[in-house]
């Protein structure tokens, strides 16, 4: 691929994962003030805005198998029309009915984008013949800061809950008009067929590359963590700042705190974690980070200052903000014929520990204190060492030491993958 055709999918690709910020960030700023219109319970609210959840999943299990026959980039534009125009529904009135619909909608959209984005990164990654996951991945966070940002401002001049979610969609329309029609369609299957079989940048660098393990296991494996990882990361976006009011007694605003520590180094992590992956090698960076999350959650439950708890949630963020990405680089070395049934179970079941993770804490805080519940994803993060060659598979010599991707089971070393 030219250099200016990959340089192009990459910010194509990371501008959708930009808008996604986005419009997310909003919509989780504009939360108080439609509950507020609606005039409902938290206890309400809080089970309709599993519709999102419900949404994003079937987005994604449906979506899978459509982008085997679509290919990624019609999906994305597919859901981003679904997500842009779901997003306005809640600023025209309307009953709870009308709010699951909306959020139905605005999940579903947000699961086609997920699964076809991430196949779009993956391609990004082939190309490059390097780690560039984790610095695609920053422009979600990078977006959910301007977001909410943004989301904030407008509520601060009286814009109005029609204008605030307005603007998100306007975001998100202009994006994808830029980003969509700069992404890949299938480019592999098309030079397959043509007999024209582009070589694989990775296995030309080292033949000596191994498939450790078969596809199918492979699979499994990535799913897993996927699963651990969003669920980690979710406890830290749901429970962080809550722990510290329980615990410290402080006050809303400074518990806040934890929350922007835990965001901000996981944003800095992603910006920077693949020059490490490139030296040491996905793998390492898979064990150290589930390592260091580890300890800086144990860190947290015993800290014995907010301030110190703070340190712990800042290395918390650092430490897992390169695992996820080096998940779905992994993708890249899988070889399957169906990669968007492939890419959709490893991305539902990230969300599956995503959704899940703060209610299994919340559920472990009526048997042992939430500060203790943390010891939870630790565990996880720990387990979660063990099975780092096995979702990179193994990478010897000089491919290691680069960060390559994970190889695929296909027999010639010049045949481009199917991811």
């Amino acid at each position: 691929m030219p250099r200016s055709e990959r340089r192009e999918l990459r910010v194509a690709t990371s501008a959708i994962y930009f808008q996604l910020g986005v419009v997310l960030a909003v919509w989780a700023v504009c939360i108080p003030q439609v509950r507020a219109e609606l005039k409902i319970s938290a206890s309400v609210l809080g089970s309709i805005l599993l519709t999102l959840g419900a949404g994003l999943l079937t987005g994604i299990q449906v979506g899978g198998p459509i982008l085997d026959r679509l290919g990624s980039r019609r999906i994305c534009g597919i859901g981003i029309g679904v997500f842009a125009t779901a997003i306005n529904i809640p600023g025209f009135g309307g009953g709870p009915a009308v709010l699951v619909i909306a959020l139905f909608g605005l999940g579903l959209g947000c699961g086609l984008i997920d699964i076809s984005v991430t196949d779009q990164a993956v391609r990004v990654e082939r190309a490059y013949g390097r780690s560039v996951m984790a610095s695609i991945h920053a422009f979600y966070s990078i977006g959910a800061t301007l977001g909410a940002g943004l989301g904030a401002g407008l509520q601060s001049v009286g814009a109005g809950l029609r204008i605030e979610l307005l603007s998100a969609a306007v975001i998100s329309l202009a994006t994808g008009l830029f980003a969509v029609p700069r992404l890949q369609d299938d480019p592999w299957e098309r030079a397959e067929s043509e007999g024209q079989v582009a070589e694989d940048p990775l296995s030309a660098r080292e033949p000596d590359r191994v498939q450790a393990h078969t596809p199918g296991m492979t699979i499994v494996v990535l799913a897993v963590l996927a699963a651990v990882f969003m669920l980690a990361e979710g406890v830290a976006s749901d429970w962080g700042a809550l722990e510290s009011i329980d615990r410290y007694g402080i006050a809303k605003p400074s518990a806040a705190l934890a929350l922007v520590a835990f965001t901000t180094s996981m944003t800095v992590g992603r910006l920077t974690i693949d020059q490490v992956v490139r030296r040491v090698g996905p793998a390492v960076v898979l064990r150290a980070g589930g390592s260091l999350a580890a300890t800086a959650l144990v860190l947290v439950v015993f800290a014995p200052t907010f301030w110190v708890a703070v340190l712990g949630w800042g290395v918390f963020g650092l430490a897992i903000a390169g695992l996820l990405p080096q998940i779905f680089s992994a993708l890249g070395g899988v070889s399957s014929d169906n990669r968007g049934r492939t890419i959709s179970h490893v991305v539902g079941a990230g969300y599956v520990g995503l959704l899940s993770g703060p209610g299994v804490i919340g559920w472990l805080s009526h048997f042992v204190s939430l500060r203790y519940a943390l010891v939870l994803p630790a565990g996880l993060c720990v387990a979660s060492v063990t099975l780092a060659g096995r979702a990179t598979g193994r990478v010897p010599g000089r491919a290691a030491a680069r960060g390559q991707l994970a190889p695929t089971d296909q027999s010639s070393s010049t045949t481009a993958p199917r991811n």
